[in-house]
């Protein structure tokens, strides 16, 4: 969140003096740091992001709902993948009983809360599988499933590749 509600796609963006000095600054602070992130540099990296973001043209965005119930479940998702993340336990976030609040999720997203946040584990896989050196087993249990066969599985299942298989492809080399 909020990238989650851009659509797909390679959007280019003409550079102006106001992006030029933001990417100055930021290369600036990754010369003296030594490619560590301070505070600063990922505020201005936040801020580069906002600034090119805000000049997406509108039909770029495809946000998932405006239902605020929703979208402070998604949030709590996204900020609690690793946790088991129930029907009840999301309708309780939402402050609807379990059957009214899947309905309404089911309506808003098109897709089942379940469904939901199988995909957004896998997301989050795929992010560590490809910028972090953690095992499998890690993952597994930093994405929220039972263990490493159950994620290999679901993992396999949704993307048509084994989560080994995508590290050794798409990992950090």
């Amino acid at each position: 969140m909020p990238y989650d509600n851009i659509s797909p796609g390679v959007f280019i963006f003409k550079i102006n003096e106001h992006i030029k000095e933001k990417l100055q600054i930021i290369k600036q602070h990754l010369n003296y740091e030594q490619s560590k992130f301070s505070f600063y540099s990922s505020l201005a990296i936040q801020s580069l992001i906002s600034s090119l973001l805000a000049h997406l043209p509108e039909d770029s965005w495809n946000l998932v709902t405006t239902n605020y119930r929703i979208l402070d479940v998604i949030n709590f998702i996204e900020n609690n993948i690793n946790e088991e993340l129930t029907n009840p336990i999301l309708a309780e976030q939402a402050r609807l009983a379990t059957n009214a609040f899947t309905r309404l999720f089911t309506e808003e997203t098109g897709i089942s809360p379940q469904k939901y946040v199988k995909k957004k584990r896998i997301d989050k896989a795929c992010i560590l599988l490809h910028h972090s050196e953690l095992s499998i087993e890690d993952i597994a249990s930093q994405t929220g499933f039972a263990d490493r066969y159950h994620f290999s599985r679901i993992f396999k299942n949704i993307t048509s590749v084994s989560p080994a298989k995508y590290k050794k492809e798409f990992g950090m080399k």
